[in-house]
């Protein structure tokens, strides 16, 4: 485990959670127009250790809920990022990305186009703003329903 990292995050984001009519869930929306490159969240994160080296391929960290919010962080861990990341919804045509930041253990959430005062805020869930492969595969079935 590394080190603790010391950061200092002012909390000015241009953002606000609302309602999203589109997907009928809570997303996150811009307060004003962000421009292209423009950060705007870093998102902390809390890492959690692969338990042996079958993990990552057969198993989640909680095998909860919460295992949907979880990305892959390195070939030992995994990350559960803090702040807005858990409500930046999906999206195959996103207005933003995130940037893994393994030295100050951050995901970075970067517009890649104009983002318009009241546009809701979305990421690929892939990683690559352009790829397309569905996404169904990472959510888990709680219930005997897909969590999606």
């Amino acid at each position: 485990m590394a080190a603790p990292i010391k950061l200092h995050l002012e909390h000015n984001w241009p953002v606000y959670v609302g309602w999203s009519q589109q997907l009928n869930c809570r997303g996150v929306f811009a307060l004003r127009d962000i421009q292209p490159g423009e950060l705007v969240e870093p998102c902390p994160l809390i890492l959690v250790p692969f338990k042996n080296e079958t993990d990552f391929a057969n198993s989640t960290p909680t095998n909860s809920l919460v295992d949907n919010y979880y990305y892959d962080w390195t070939a030992e861990e995994w990350c559960l990022p803090l702040g807005y990341a858990m409500l930046y919804n999906h999206s195959y045509q996103p207005n933003m990305k995130y940037e893994r930041d393994f030295e100050q253990s951050l995901l970075k959430y970067v517009a890649i186009k104009t983002i318009h005062q009241g546009d809701e805020l979305t990421v690929n869930y892939n990683g690559d703003p352009n790829d397309q492969k569905p996404i169904e595969s990472w959510f888990h079935e709680y219930g005997g329903r897909k969590i999606i």
